[in-house]
């Protein structure tokens, strides 16, 4: 005789726990106790109730297509548009292969690498040009002298009739025979609107560095190459919260107020530039409860060096209007993508020729001059 179905106890068990309707005719067909029955039943209803919910995810994450890769399309589009291109390649390229608009997003992908090779090779001429006028705006103050910083003190916008004047002001620190740190203020030098959008987010920051072992020129606070974590100047403490902290030598104390600490100067915040940042990008520290980097142009780091009284709304609104400024938008999204993605990778500079701005000035004019104590 041949055996039923629902005499096979490892079917039936399947049967109730997975269909929960075929297994309970199987119980009720077999040649049972009665109070069997109604006892399986019960304990087969429990269990379906736990199992059913994970099959039914499991059987809707197989049969009913995904909406992930049509949202990484579309935040991709998203990124292309606000010229984010690094974003959207990150985007484009999570699409899985078996989607059915994959060769879109592969065309996507494409278009969104060359459009950020293309914005790459355009931002290192521009930070090429940039960082040879501000050498050449300096190179009479740092000639033959190591260690020196170059921090953009200042900077302003004057409109005059159709005539726009771009303006830098620098502070250089160098040292003298004692090794003890000075500094040099320029007067206002006049500079291109290439340079201006290059460091429009960068005041308060050391735009170039050098020592005898190496030189940054890549936007940092000031004094992370030649002066924090250089036991010459200063140790790491810890405070009552056991947060790690640069403290300076007496006499060197100033150094807080030259280089514009007016707050602590964290070891994790030192050693994230150190490992991650130095010689390959330009690095704004972490953002503060406002939103804001905690160094660069709108920061209270900035703002502690002075009053910063020739900053005035016009700096802030280029900055503001950027996306309507096509090369200030795209160096600004660049810079800050790059400081949130960052590459190890020394970046090749581009031998595209930028114009330079006809009210440009060459000329250097020394300005104040201040020295720290022994």
């Amino acid at each position: 005789m041949q055996r039923k179905w629902y005499d096979n106890k490892t079917l039936l068990a399947i049967l109730i726990i997975f269909v929960f309707p075929i297994g309970v005719i199987g119980i009720w067909l077999r040649n049972t106790e009665t109070p069997k029955k109604v006892i399986y039943t019960i304990l087969g209803f429990f269990a379906w109730c736990f199992t059913f919910p994970v099959v039914l995810i499991i059987l809707l994450a197989i049969f009913i297509p995904s909406k992930t890769n049509q949202y990484h399309i579309q935040d991709g589009d998203a990124a292309m548009k606000r010229g984010d291109y690094a974003l959207a390649v990150d985007f484009y390229q999570n699409v899985d292969s078996d989607y059915e608009k994959y060769d879109v997003a592969q065309q996507k992908l494409s278009d969104a690498r060359q459009k950020l090779q293309e914005q790459k090779a355009q931002l290192a001429a521009y930070k090429k040009y940039a960082i040879n006028e501000v050498k050449e705006s300096t190179g009479q103050i740092t000639s033959g002298k190591m260690p020196y910083t170059v921090m953009l003190l200042d900077a302003k916008v004057e409109n005059q009739n159709s005539d726009t004047t771009f303006s830098h002001q620098y502070k250089v620190i160098l040292e003298d025979a004692s090794n003890t740190p000075y500094d040099t203020t320029t007067n206002w030098v006049q500079v291109s609107d290439t340079t201006f959008d290059y460091y429009i987010n960068d005041v308060g920051m050391a735009l170039l560095s050098a020592n005898d072992s190496a030189k940054n020129e890549y936007s940092a606070p000031p004094g992370y190459n030649n002066y924090v974590g250089n036991t010459r100047y200063g140790t790491w403490k810890q405070d009552s919260s056991g947060n790690s902290f640069w403290e300076f030598y007496g006499k060197y104390a100033f150094l807080r107020t030259m280089l514009g600490f007016s707050r602590p100067i964290y070891r994790y915040d030192y050693y994230d530039y150190r490992d991650y940042y130095r010689g390959s990008s330009s690095y704004y520290g972490t953002r503060t409860s406002s939103g804001n980097y905690r160094y660069g142009t709108q920061s209270r780091h900035a703002a502690s060096l002075k009053p910063q009284s020739a900053f005035k709304r016009s700096v802030n609104s280029r900055i503001s209007r950027s996306g309507s400024t096509p090369r200030v938008s795209s160096m600004t999204t660049f810079r800050s993508n790059v400081n949130n993605t960052v590459s190890r990778s020394a970046r090749r500079s581009s031998s595209s020729t930028i114009s330079r701005s006809s009210s440009r000035s060459s000329s250097f004019r020394s300005g104040s001059s201040s020295r720290g104590g022994k």
